[in-house]
């Protein structure tokens, strides 16, 4: 005889949902009573978990593009803003048009552009620095409106003769371009003069060249020219310079005496230099911060070759303390190598041993840096696996990024970050745990940063915040 199966006994009261004993239910018994806490408990769990986890994940994020900004872009970010003022610029004529080409295909790709024949309309549009490809015909009322906009602290890059002309094509001489400039004369090139302009002078119209670097031009006569000590261009036919800088009120003024239109068509590497230097002159007039990949090992300002007669491959000997002292002066104002050719130590007496000690006195007087055989090629095709790159990320904080692209370590880098404006300290942060932290050296009176980095590894990138504080600049 089969007996039945008889369901279990439960609790009065409890339900049974899908064959399962629902203990939530149970009411009277205190069966479920821990149970009913869990779900919060682990909600409250999980709630407390995401936000430690999204602070984290803010406090790691700000470290490396700094603080957040939830209100209307800085001054910074609105400099970006970059205008062609096409005053006077007739795209009917084929001069103008090629001008205005040139200037299309060299702006900066990534800022914001802008072109308009009405500066108050590029004004209210945000730009604060302007290019002005119709400057030969720039009349006073618009060199008055330039100027104003420079005293509100607009920046200007300008090329080229400015305001020779009138509208309409009639000669007026230099004397506006010359009160624009604050110089005391504009002089005119011959033909042959106006081939190549070079680095002349370290700075920041001249950083993305190479120091003493020639860009070869379209000669034409009557290129105009100054005489300013401090220019970072120079004519290379004479001593003319090329190019100036100056404040004017709250702005800044950069002046090329050529224009991107000016590079030798058909040659790429002429294009490229000048395409360097016009995007440098449009940062510094807009106080965007940019950085170069100093020339020589350890941030040295200049290279020395110490030869002796027949070694330096010319002619051209020292063979006073003055000649010796006048070279050495040369290769540290323009960055460049030198190459010292002394008279052999047995040489008229013993004066080929003065000769070479005063050199090597100056030189270490200087910190050049004094290349063993082959280390000058080593070195610059190590530097050209190394690029580098500066972004602004906050109010006073800038992130440098450095990679190198050999198949070798690059020791000796060393980076300068031109701030384009003074700051008062600097101080450096690593963005990776294990990163080695550059050496900074921040210079009194200057606007940019110097950073020693450490031995870069073959094929990684590494990269840095830059805190800064804008003032009167301290030695640092």
């Amino acid at each position: 005889m089969r007996r039945r199966s008889r369901a279990p006994l439960r609790p009065k009261g409890v339900k049974r949902v899908g064959g399962v004993t629902d203990p939530q239910r149970v009411k009277g018994t205190g069966m479920g009573a821990e149970g009913g806490l869990y779900g919060p408990l682990v909600l409250c769990i999980a709630a407390v978990l995401m936000a430690c986890g999204l602070a984290l994940g803010i406090q790691m994020i700000g470290a490396v593009i700094g603080p957040f900004r939830f209100l209307a872009p800085s001054a910074e970010e609105a400099r970006r803003a970059f205008g062609l003022w096409t005053i006077h610029v007739d795209e009917a004529s084929p001069e103008s048009a090629r001008r205005l080409r040139a200037w299309r295909a060299i702006a900066p790709p990534d800022r914001p552009v802008f072109e308009s024949p009405s500066l108050a309309e590029l004004v209210e549009r945000g730009v604060r620095a302007v290019a002005v490809p119709g400057g030969r015909k720039l009349s006073g009322e618009d060199a008055a409106a330039l100027r104003g906009f420079l005293l509100r602290g607009g920046g200007a890059v300008l090329t080229g003769s400015l305001g020779v002309t009138t509208p309409d094509g009639q000669w007026q001489g230099y004397d506006l371009m010359a009160r624009l400039l604050d110089v005391p004369r504009i002089q005119q090139l011959a033909f042959e003069q106006s081939r190549t302009v070079a680095a002349f002078r370290r700075g920041p119209l001249s950083s993305r060249l190479a120091p003493a670097e020639p860009i070869a031009l379209i000669a034409e006569s009557g290129a105009p020219a100054i005489s300013d000590a401090g220019a970072e261009l120079r004519w290379s036919a004479g001593e003319l310079s090329a190019s100036r800088r100056l404040a004017v009120g709250d702005g800044r003024l950069a002046w090329l005496s050529v224009g991107p239109e000016n590079a030798r068509s058909g040659a790429g590497e002429p294009r490229n230099a000048m395409t360097r230097l016009v995007r440098a002159s449009i940062d510094w007039a807009s106080r965007v911060p940019s950085v170069e990949i100093l020339g020589w090992p350890g941030g040295a300002r200049f290279a020395a070759r110490v030869l002796h007669g027949g070694e330096s491959g010319n002619g051209d000997v020292l063979r006073s303390e003055r000649a010796v002292r006048e070279a050495v002066e040369r290769a540290a104002r323009t960055g460049a190598l030198a190459r010292l050719a002394l008279p052999a130590p047995g040489d008229s007496g013993t004066r080929g041993d003065v000769l070479e000690r005063i050199a090597r006195e100056e030189l270490a007087r200087r910190a050049a840096w004094l290349p063993r055989d082959g280390e000058v090629r080593r070195w610059t095709e190590t530097r050209a696996l190394v690029d580098a790159r500066v972004r602004r990320t906050g109010p006073q904080r800038l992130l440098v990024e450095i990679s190198n692209r050999g198949r070798e370590a690059a020791a000796g880098v060393a980076l300068r970050v031109h701030l384009n404006r003074r700051a008062s300290s600097a101080e450096v942060g690593v963005t990776k745990v294990g990163q080695v932290a550059p050496t900074v050296v921040l210079r009194a009176g200057a606007e940019h940063v110097d950073l020693q980095l450490p031995a870069l590894p073959p094929r990684e990138s590494l990269s840095y915040h830059l805190d800064l504080r804008f003032g009167a600049a301290a030695e640092g």
